[in-house]
């Protein structure tokens, strides 16, 4: 069992917070689970004290093995399941098999161009985005190429035996290339460029 949405709340009451805690979500209050940590007190004839609130929802038939995030998505792994369940807030969440699984692409998209920054081909270095111009730095149409852009966007392409890729969208809009939040993103995208080598069996010679 996974517990997804697992959150404290400050609030009034028990309902006031399952129904904040359920709010922008797929599920209902009453599938929500809450414990009171701390119950409110009431102050006078119309104040309360906060009390606070532990709430959840529990995802059946998961294992976590892994979680991981990257810009607005988290990632939650079962290996022993071979699945992913992805969770991206104000989206319906979605489960993927991983079990045919044969490669990966770590994809920037820009207005112009899609550029692969890492998969598992050993020649492949990986991101490069530097400085505050944008610099892009992949693989695009199998030529190593370069162009400046302003804003971007990473998606996670997943290449099956079995059946046709899957793009994971990790941004619910595109970011500024020279802002700390794209260079947040980008030290998450290594973290899971790492761990899908790890899940298709490479080791990873990736250098950044």
């Amino acid at each position: 069992m996974l517990k997804l949405y697992d959150a404290i709340y400050n609030a009034i009451s028990l309902d006031e917070a399952i129904t904040r805690a359920s709010k922008y979500t797929e599920f209902s209050k009453d599938q929500f689970k809450c414990e009171v940590i701390k119950e409110p007190i009431k102050k006078g004839l119309f104040k309360k004290e906060l009390g606070s609130f532990h709430c959840w929802y529990e995802y059946e038939n998961f294992d976590l093995s892994k979680e991981l995030h990257i810009a607005d998505a988290a990632l939650y792994f079962d290996n022993n399941r071979k699945k992913i369940l992805v969770l991206r807030a104000g989206y319906k969440m979605y489960e993927i098999g991983y079990s045919t699984l044969k490669d990966y692409e770590m994809v920037v998209v820009s207005k112009t161009k899609t550029y692969t920054i890492s998969n598992s081909n050993k020649a492949l270095k990986g991101a490069l985005l530097f400085g505050t111009t944008g610099a892009v730095v992949g693989a695009s149409k199998s030529n190593i190429e370069s162009e400046t852009v302003e804003r971007a966007e990473i998606i996670i392409r997943l290449v099956f035996t079995d059946k046709e890729p899957f793009e994971i969208l990790t941004c619910n809009s595109a970011y500024e290339t020279d802002d700390k939040e794209w260079r947040a993103v980008l030290d998450q995208a290594k973290i899971i460029d790492e761990y899908f080598k790890e899940l298709i069996g490479i080791k990873s010679q990736t250098s950044y």
